[in-house]
């Protein structure tokens, strides 16, 4: 992987929101079929980072290149069709919807036959429902979820909510993964489980995924690769033992008697 391209540059990236610099020259970049993580306190511009490159903001200056091509001129559906796919730290599911239909929600850019033909229920629209729902409960045992595909969202536990949520992310076959905190909320055999999801996403599906994590031994454990931020700016990148061994970040994040991301 040393050689590999990256497949998202993150550059020279600034924004304020009211005067306050959330991001300031903020660069790092990722490569294809990394596990690359995002750390740092409360309000150090993580999830800002995400809200940029999903073109949910727009930064004051700097560029978001993924696989050569400029994001900031795309709007968020169009990020989502390049092939970048996003979970957000609140889930926001389809309660009264089960979860097969929750997770083909996140198919509607593989839908070529058109609202209308899927009205009238026309032989292209049947054969593309088919295709799309045998994808989807291949998804959903690849995430041990086959069990729950009937059931409603609003009767499931926590944890296997926050897994639909990453199953929907998942329907779209993206190239990279944006992960907000997936372990937020989780108990300790359920980051457990999460973590080897992580690694089987990566290693069997191909996915290069980008975190923000608060867990330190996740972060650690699963990243080939991290960026520490403090107060918007970059302050520090490496593999986990460097990170771990930078004195600057241990000063300002990981040597913290309570870690909060």
């Amino acid at each position: 992987m040393s050689g590999a391209k990256p497949i998202l540059i993150v550059e020279d990236v600034s924004i304020s929101f009211g005067g306050l610099q959330a991001l300031y020259q903020c660069s790092f970049s990722m490569k294809k079929g990394e596990i690359f993580s995002l750390i740092g306190p409360n309000g150090a511009g993580k999830t800002t980072i995400f809200n940029i490159i999903n073109a949910l903001y727009k930064p004051d200056g700097g560029r978001i290149l993924f696989e050569d091509e400029n994001l900031l001129s795309l709007k968020p559906h169009q990020v989502a069709n390049r092939g970048i796919a996003r979970t957000f730290q609140n889930i926001e599911l389809f309660n009264e919807m089960t979860v097969l239909e929750n997770v083909l929600t996140g198919r509607h850019f593989y839908y070529r036959s058109g609202v209308m033909a899927n009205f009238f229920a026309t032989h292209r629209s049947k054969t593309e429902e088919d295709q799309n729902k045998d994808y989807i409960l291949d998804l959903l045992h690849f995430l041990n979820l086959e069990s729950f595909k009937d059931q409603k969202a609003v009767d499931l536990s926590f944890g296997i909510q926050k897994r639909v949520e990453l199953a929907r992310a998942m329907a779209l076959d993206p190239k990279v993964l944006l992960l907000d905190e997936p372990a937020g909320g989780l108990n300790p055999q359920e980051t457990e489980n999460l973590m080897g999801l992580i690694q089987s996403i990566r290693d069997e599906r191909g996915i290069s995924i980008l975190l923000v994590e608060h867990d330190m031994r996740l972060v650690m454990e699963l990243s080939d690769r991290i960026c520490v931020l403090h107060f918007g700016q970059k302050i520090a990148e490496g593999t986990p033992t460097a990170i771990q061994q930078n004195k600057n970040v241990i000063e300002a994040y990981l040597g913290t008697t309570k870690h909060d991301a």
